[in-house]
């Protein structure tokens, strides 16, 4: 039996030649956030589930280029001995689809919301609204939501980028020097953001033009409060809103209302377009340092106080 050029010929528990295909997987295919945690998690569920194995000779190239999963696949059709066939299906099948997907395009098509803002409480703890950002920019694309709020001469910049196929919501925070960001768990809503205990929501029928956009008036109550907010079947995204407290709502909003901290908002569609955008928007730039739930929401409840 020869050698694999760059492995040794036996791999404890069977992970070493699965790995590394997951590897040229992940770094051929780039496109974190859609498939990368399947195979993380695939990776460290190796040890328990395949027994020791041993491979035949095969030219693998770990610094492969990307996109290019071919030595991956060979190598692990020739590997053999014991493995969980319904596992061994689901690896063949999912490195076999490395060929159908690729990193995100330089541009994507975005429908672009524009929103006012419009704060609800002349103070935020305390902190004058007046002087806090008067807009947000919303981007709706078939993977991801970027919403990003901006101020103080460009010294703040409050981002959340949302993943709808894994649900999951990334926050960013700039504030001068310093960079932050969290990255949200499963179904969790974005750092700071307060959902009420109890809301109703009753579709009205009634219609009205928002900022260009078509719009039907949707009746929340709360329990404690009454107000309508507003969606649009203009433009369609799936799962649009699970970065608000209107997750159940499947048509994008073209007004609504939000909390942040103390920061109480209402966000109404000033302009709408479709354009392309550079999809470099939705990574988190290699200057922004993670913190946990808990550090950015001091960080973040910080932001209205004047200590």
């Amino acid at each position: 039996m020869n050698r694999v050029p760059g492995f040794t010929t036996s791999f404890m528990a069977g992970i070493g030649p699965v790995i590394s295909c997951v590897k040229l997987f992940i770094k051929g295919c780039r496109n974190r956030g859609i498939f990368g945690e399947y195979f993380l998690n695939l990776k460290r569920s190796m040890n328990s589930v395949i027994d020791p194995i041993e491979v035949i000779a095969v030219d693998a190239d770990p610094d492969a280029s990307h996109g290019n999963c071919a030595h991956g696949i060979q190598l692990v059709q020739m590997v053999y001995h014991k493995i969980s066939s319904p596992l061994f299906g689901m690896i063949v099948l999912l490195l076999g689809g490395c060929a159908k997907y690729t990193e995100l395009p330089e541009h994507l098509t975005a429908h672009h919301v524009k929103y006012d803002i419009e704060y609800l409480d002349d103070k935020a703890g305390d902190i004058p609204t007046r002087i806090l950002p008067g807009q947000m920019d919303a981007y709706y694309t078939e993977h991801f939501v970027l919403t990003r709020i901006e101020g103080f001469l460009e010294q703040f910049t409050l981002t959340q980028i949302t993943d709808l196929k894994r649900e999951k919501v990334t926050t960013m925070l700039r504030f001068f020097d310093s960079r932050f960001y969290y990255e949200g768990k499963n179904g969790e809503l974005p750092v700071a953001i307060i959902e009420p205990d109890q809301m109703d929501l009753t579709l009205t029928g009634e219609t009205t033009m928002i900022g260009g956009l078509h719009s039907e008036r949707v009746e929340v109550d709360t329990g404690s409060e009454k107000f309508s907010i507003y969606l649009t079947k203009d433009f369609e995204v799936k799962r649009p809103n699970i970065a608000t407290p209107y997750r159940s709502i499947d048509y994008p909003l073209s007004e609504f209302r939000v909390q942040l901290s103390l920061l109480k908002m209402h966000l109404s569609c000033k302009e709408f377009e479709t354009k392309k955008i550079e999809s470099q928007i939705f990574n988190i730039p290699p200057e922004y340092v993670p913190v946990s739930k808990q550090d950015m929401e001091k960080i973040i409840n910080s932001l209205f106080t004047k200590d």
